[in-house]
């Protein structure tokens, strides 16, 4: 490596410890009462040798929250399980950033407030236009990762940039106070579901277990055919095996809604041309719906009342689950 390169490198490398070290100092005593000779100290530097690496402390201030704006747009880079849906990948998404939010608290608190008092700006003064800038950034990284991971229908057809911005101030507002407050509130990871009812249910909530709804004849259709395709798969290992017409009226007492909503014909209908697909791991389903696998067992019953009942088959976004207990 040329003498220049590795200039560079030692200089990037002690520009990060002094930003480092600045984090511990604002953490110790305020961001805005935090001197360059706090800095120096947490770094194992004298104040003026600083003045190398940065021009002022304002500057400092400014490499931190460019850092915490660059961990936060990392978590978009990291590696997600396959097979995932979007609401799953979104999940994981969503509690690594409030994860980080966690790791980072402390820090964020003495953003918030000003040498330990309630008076503080978040971030304050001169900084403001550095805040708005990295907070930008945020929103427009996670309109990309949305634009790069959610089909137009699984946000509603908004334009992904306006989702993000929806978010993010749903969650920096519900979150400011909790980062803000002197006192120990629990990680802040509890309020990923509360995030993510909203975002993908809006204010009235996702619909409640056992509450009564009007259930469209493609999503009947489904989950009648689902049901009845899986029992008979488990039933064929059996000594006495339940025909079809059994199955449906079994998947009927279990799920009532069906019946109410006057669409047994429809659903038995659909269940019995799925049936024609034949009970190998493959299974086919009904409206179009796409393929996808099971692995059909005697241990199914008891999950697969559960997955119609709790609604955990949604119209044409069907993953493979193994739902063996």
């Amino acid at each position: 490596m040329k003498a220049p390169q590795r200039r560079e490198r030692e200089i990037a490398r002690t520009r990060e410890d002094i930003v480092e070290a600045a984090c511990r100092a604002f953490i110790r005593v305020g961001v805005h009462d935090a001197t360059m000779q706090d800095i120096a100290a947490e770094a194992g530097y004298t104040a003026a040798s600083l003045y190398t690496y940065f021009r002022s402390k304002n500057e400092i201030i400014t490499a931190v929250m460019e850092q915490l704006t660059s961990e936060f747009l990392r978590v978009f880079e990291e590696p997600l399980p396959n097979d995932l849906s979007f609401r799953q990948r979104f999940e994981i998404v969503l509690l690594r950033h409030l994860e980080l939010v966690d790791k980072r608290r402390a820090l964020l608190l003495s953003f918030h407030t000003a040498g330990g008092t309630d008076t503080g700006v978040y971030p304050g003064g001169s900084h403001d236009h550095v805040f708005h800038e990295n907070f930008e950034r945020r929103i427009l990284g996670l309109a990309d990762w949305l634009r790069k991971n959610a089909k137009p229908e699984e946000i509603g057809g908004h334009d992904p940039e306006v989702a993000a911005r929806l978010l993010v101030g749903m969650g920096f507002g519900l979150l400011h106070g909790t980062v803000g407050a002197n006192k120990a509130h629990g990680s802040v990871t509890q309020y990923a579901p509360l995030l993510l009812d909203f975002f993908f249910h809006g204010v009235s909530g996702s619909p409640k277990t056992g509450a009564k709804k009007k259930m469209s004849t493609t999503s009947s259709r489904t989950k009648i055919a689902v049901l009845v395709l899986s029992l008979l798969a488990a039933r064929k290992a059996m000594a006495e095996p339940m025909s079809l017409d059994q199955c449906i009226e079994v998947a009927f007492r279990k799920n009532p809604e069906i019946r109410s909503a006057n669409l047994e014909a429809d659903a038995a209908e659909a269940a019995r041309r799925s049936a024609r697909g034949g009970f190998s791991p493959r299974l086919r389903l009904d409206a179009g719906v796409q393929r996808w696998d099971r692995r059909a067992t005697t241990d199914m019953m008891d999950g697969l009342v559960d997955l119609v009942n709790y609604g955990l088959v949604i119209k044409n976004n069907l993953k493979p689950v193994d739902l063996q207990s």
